[in-house]
């Protein structure tokens, strides 16, 4: 809100002001709600992400592989380029 919006409801008297406030605790409890349910379901989601095999009833082949599985199978598999063709340059 601009300086002058404000100057224009103080301006005006207790009774704008008084509405003024009245509208902001109005949204701002709004968005406290907006909040408090955005929280639970940021936290379902993060509880669903964080299940595998091991803690739900999910099979092992659902599990993502593992950063270290990972890391492996790139240092194993080298990429196409770089590869040895065996002819000699």
């Amino acid at each position: 809100m601009s300086r002058r919006k404000l100057k224009n409801i103080f301006d005006s008297g207790f009774e704008a002001v008084f509405a003024f406030f009245k509208s902001q605790d109005k949204i701002i409890s709004r968005q406290s709600k907006d909040i408090k349910m955005l929280e639970k379901r940021v936290k379902a989601l993060e509880d669903r992400f964080n299940q595998n095999s091991t803690n739900s009833s999910r099979p092992p082949s659902s599990d993502w592989p593992t950063k270290k599985e990972a890391l492996e199978k790139r240092q194993a598999d080298p990429p196409e380029d770089k590869k040895d063709t065996g002819a000699i340059t």
